[in-house]
């Protein structure tokens, strides 16, 4: 049975090329697709805006958006201007309070080696044991009080920097944004 079938299917198969339309060059394909897919060339006319006559409610409006541009422009770089120079006059406090700073830890710590150097002579002069204590003993008081007392100017100092850093930059800050709430 399947012999039968195969020659039907060999004759069926020369019937349906006959029928397939002829076949086009390869090259008019191409045009066609290329016409297909072609852009349509139009010419846009010429616009030259300084011979036509504009509403005069259109060029009323441009002028006034442009400046209103430009009165932002400089109010933006007014503002900009400003803080850089807050942020200049920050880092010029921030030096001089570092410079303090400094100091003052180069003079506690000149007093601090003072005393540990009187300390040490006085502790070779003393004649006995109790004495030695007492002399320890009165060291190591003065000492935790000079150390406090240089802890607690150190830290008035790190604040009152702090603040003096701050302030014009806040200033500049408050400034602008209140030029920004009136506007």
């Amino acid at each position: 049975m399947t012999t039968a079938k195969a020659p039907a299917a060999k004759k069926a198969a020369p019937k349906t090329a006959a029928k397939a339309a002829p076949k086009a060059p390869a090259a008019k394909k191409e045009e066609v697709a290329k016409d297909i897919f072609a852009m349509p060339s139009f010419e846009l006319p010429n616009m030259d805006l300084s011979t036509q006559m504009m509403p005069e409610m259109v060029r009323d409006m441009a002028e006034k958006g442009v400046a209103k541009a430009r009165e932002n422009y400089a109010s933006v770089r007014a503002a900009a201007e400003e803080q850089n120079a807050a942020v200049e006059k920050s880092l010029d406090t921030a030096r001089e309070a570092g410079m303090e700073l400094n100091k003052k830890a180069l003079d506690a710590a000149q007093a601090n080696v003072e005393a540990g150097f009187n300390f040490f002579r006085d502790i070779l002069s003393v004649k006995s044991v109790g004495d030695a204590i007492e002399l320890q003993t009165s060291f190591a008081r003065s000492q935790f009080d000079a150390v406090s007392a240089q802890t607690k100017d150190f830290q008035e100092t790190v604040n009152k920097g702090a603040q003096e850093i701050a302030a014009p930059v806040q200033e500049a800050i408050n400034k602008n944004l209140d030029a920004i709430k009136a506007a």
